[in-house]
């Protein structure tokens, strides 16, 4: 066929552009949060998303004194530790209260809770005499909540200590 016209004979209609799959799920990424204690009466602040899985890693921090406290205005975890310093997880906590569902808390190597095993595990306040006045950690020394009540396991154990003491390990 011999073309008058370099037109001629091009598509005019819609066309379909193959895309080759790589085998690579397409499952949105997890987020990984690795909380690690603050320099003494510093704070450091981490965004949690709303969507997708959130991993929650308290590893570094299990054998410290801390007070966990529940800012409801903006529905964020303050990890408070004895010297003063912080760290504040926001979101964490839906409207409700409840931790958020597309949470995965990490507690230890391979011992991992979901939002509501870690609400029955762990005592989180809503007690504002624990956060530390601008820069002081004295409040957090002085709560009860560090020394008698600060954290209690399932099976009604207290424990004083770290996260991790009193909780079975695997």
């Amino acid at each position: 066929m011999v073309r008058k016209d370099a037109r001629e004979g091009l598509m005019n209609g819609p066309f379909v552009v193959a895309q080759a799959n790589s085998g690579a799920s397409s499952a949105t990424p997890v987020q990984v949060i690795r909380l690690i204690k603050p320099q003494a009466r510093k704070t450091d602040i981490f965004h949690a998303s709303f969507t997708g899985t959130v991993q929650i890693d308290f590893t570094a921090i299990a054998n410290e004194k801390i007070v966990l406290y529940h800012d409801s205005k903006n529905q964020s975890l303050h990890i408070i530790f004895v010297d003063g310093s912080q760290i504040v997880v926001e979101p964490f906590f839906d409207s409700r209260g409840t931790i958020l569902a597309n949470f995965i808390l990490e507690m230890g190597p391979n011992q991992f809770y979901s939002g509501e095993e870690f609400a029955q595990k762990f005592t989180v306040t809503e007690d504002q005499s624990v956060l530390p006045a601008a820069g002081d950690g004295v409040a957090v020394q002085n709560s009860p909540l560090l020394s008698s009540r600060r954290y209690t396991t399932s099976d009604g154990g207290s424990t004083m200590g770290s996260l991790l003491q009193g909780v079975s390990r695997l």
